[in-house]
């Protein structure tokens, strides 16, 4: 059951009223409708009264060996309705109708009525076999496109899911002065499904939007707005603007000033930094060329009333009190020489020797070390986890 057009096609008729024709033999020099057709193929036809002003034109199915359906009527000289043909000799031929005739005027291809397609071979098995756009220019290349038939309007390429455009999935490649933008999108017709979008690569598909809006790279279920399961990779950055940023605050997250090194800027300022070897760099504290040299956890150390600890390496220390003491939960940083205590919510620490009823925290040149001396009245317990040192320059 195929749509078939052949030359010289041509039989007579002497069937009347608005029914099937049977078809009488071909005319002089003409072939039957039986040797270009077989039973179920479709044609365009017209037939025409010899004795008089009747005729039709249209869509006919052919059923072998001499039976002519009149499917469609596409012009009559009924007004484009079904003729009642009356007694006498008709021609029946294939034709091809003007409503039907796609004309080339002024380098335009123009389709006469709505409906159109462009048919052809487009999926045989063997590629170079398909129906294909080419260009005429020797050497050149071919770009096929579309263009909007006003200014402020918009061209597409659409492709369907389905035969019937009206209710199928598609994808399509839009760009449009009216709305300023150019889109890719996957949307849908009537009862056409939402589909997401996915890129491929290599033979293998490597990013995908989903239909919730997730995207996923190196995932097919994104189960966030951004999923990236593989590595990914930033540029280094800077203080004022970090390679990873807040949105709406772009001078606050995390940069990479050097290899093997993270930052972090808050307000467009660096305040904190882990080099290649572990350590981290506070830039608040004990001074902007101090940091923790790595972590040096002890367990919970007891200093005797009056007594002294003295600290292993490094050119400071940072501690953290006990929580079971009477200043649980205080955090002192103490810098170079002992001279800076940056934080000390329990007012409990000093920067000189004997200083009564405080931890006394400075450097004992003596024995070339950070000493705590403890000038609380009691006992107390401390716990210490890392070591200053030196931070390299930015």
């Amino acid at each position: 059951m195929a749509f078939v057009i052949a030359d010289r096609v041509r039989e007579t008729s002497t069937t009347i009223g608005t029914g099937n024709f049977t078809l009488a033999g071909a005319v002089t020099g003409y072939q039957t409708f039986d040797a270009a057709l077989d039973t179920g193929d479709t044609t365009y036809y017209t037939i025409a009264d010899q004795s008089g002003a009747n005729w039709e034109v249209g869509i006919g199915t052919f059923t072998s060996p001499s039976t002519l359906a009149r499917t469609t009527i596409l012009s009559s000289s009924n007004g484009g309705s079904v003729v009642t043909f009356g007694a006498g000799t008709k021609d029946v031929f294939i034709s091809l109708p003007a409503s039907k005739t796609n004309t080339v005027a002024a380098g335009n291809l123009t389709f006469a009525s709505t409906a159109q397609r462009i048919t052809g071979d487009f999926s045989n098995g063997t590629q170079s076999n398909r129906v294909f756009f080419q260009t005429t220019t020797a050497g050149g290349g071919t770009s096929v496109g579309t263009i909007p038939n006003a200014t402020g309007a918009n061209s597409a390429f659409n492709a369907f899911g389905g035969p019937d455009p009206g209710n199928a999935s598609f994808a399509q490649l839009r760009a449009g002065s009216d709305t300023s933008d150019v889109r890719l999108t996957s949307g849908i017709n009537g009862t056409g499904t939402y589909y997401p979008m996915t890129f491929y690569t290599g033979g293998s598909e490597r990013m995908r939007l989903d239909t919730s809006g997730n995207v996923g790279i190196g995932t097919s279920s994104p189960d966030a707005l951004l999923t990236v399961n593989t590595v990914a990779s930033f540029g280094a950055g800077a203080f004022g603007a970090p390679s990873i940023a807040a949105k709406g605050d772009l001078d606050t997250g995390m940069w990479f000033p050097a290899a093997n090194t993270v930052a972090f800027s808050t307000g467009g300022s660096e305040r904190l930094r882990i080099d290649s070897s572990g350590s981290i760099y506070p830039t608040t504290a004990p001074s902007s060329a101090w940091g923790l040299a790595g972590y040096g956890y002890q367990s919970t150390i007891a200093v005797a009333n009056d007594a002294t600890y003295d600290f292993a390496a490094g050119s400071g220390l940072i501690m953290i009190i006990s929580a079971g003491n009477t200043i649980g939960g205080s955090i002192i940083f103490a810098a170079v020489g002992g001279t800076t205590i940056i934080s000390d919510p329990g007012g409990v620490f000093s920067n000189t020797v004997n200083t009564a009823s405080k931890f006394n925290v400075y450097y004992e040149s003596s024995v070339g070390k950070y000493r705590l001396q403890n000038k609380r009245g009691a006992a107390e317990n401390i716990i210490y986890i890392a070591t200053l040192a030196a931070r390299p320059a930015s």
